[in-house]
């Protein structure tokens, strides 16, 4: 059974480390920012709910 990878075969063991983990640090920074502007949606979604009641 072969191993199925999404980088080309030229590139280096070296190489592919690189970028595997260059694309992990990305996502998780991503990942952070959306979660914090979704964290600020909702801040502004409960404040605004609070003075319209008011």
């Amino acid at each position: 059974m072969t191993r199925v990878s999404c980088f080309p075969p030229c590139l280096s063991c070296d190489c592919r480390e690189w970028y595997r983990r260059n694309f992990t640090i990305t996502f998780l920074m991503a990942r952070v920012t959306l979660q914090n502007m979704w964290n600020n949606l909702d801040k502004i979604k409960s404040t605004s709910r609070f003075d319209k009641i008011t």
